[in-house]
């Protein structure tokens, strides 16, 4: 279930920021957001929004993560 957590993470999130930066994974569940250029509350938005995954892929899966 984590990896496909990751997946579906990861897919969701580069397209919620694309054109605002890069999103790069750099071990395990961490990832690292590189700002290009944007107003910083577009931003914060659309990365607040990034947590909305979690409940989608719970509602699909039936497993919850606890972060």
């Amino acid at each position: 279930m984590g990896d496909e957590y990751l997946k579906v993470f990861s897919d969701r999130a580069g397209k919620a920021l694309n054109g605002l930066g890069r999103l790069y994974r750099i071990s395990g569940d961490e990832f690292i957001f590189l700002h290009l250029g944007g107003e910083k509350e577009e931003i914060r938005r659309k990365i607040d929004g990034m947590n909305e995954v979690k409940e989608l892929f719970a509602e699909y899966t039936g497993f919850r993560f606890l972060v």
